[in-house]
This record gives structure tokens, C-alpha cells and sequence, in this order.
């Protein structure tokens, strides 16, 4: 099942999560931010 989940809590935020044939995928731009990047969605470009 593709079901968004949403962790959230107080030191680092909300960390969407994603479960894809039984293994969980977080969404990057969301871990980027909660590790104090500045420009979170420059960290995860590709």
C-alpha cells in the first residue's frame, strides 16, 4: 500500500513517509530540512 504517513515531532518537525513494496521511503527535501540545511531542496537536487 502507498499510504502517506506523517511523523512529526517537536525538534525535528514533519517527515512525510511513503511505504513502496514493503520498504519505507522518506521524503528527501522533508529529512534535508529537519537536519537544519538552509536551502533544503538545493541539498537533495540531483
Amino acid at each position: 500500500m502507498n499510504d502517506l504517513i506523517i511523523f512529526q515531532n517537536e525538534e525535528f518537525g514533519k517527515i512525510r513517509m511513503v511505504e513502496i513494496d514493503c520498504k519505507p521511503y522518506a521524503v528527501a527535501c522533508d529529512v534535508a530540512k529537519a537536519l537544519g540545511y538552509s536551502i533544503p531542496h538545493k541539498a537533495v537536487r540531483g
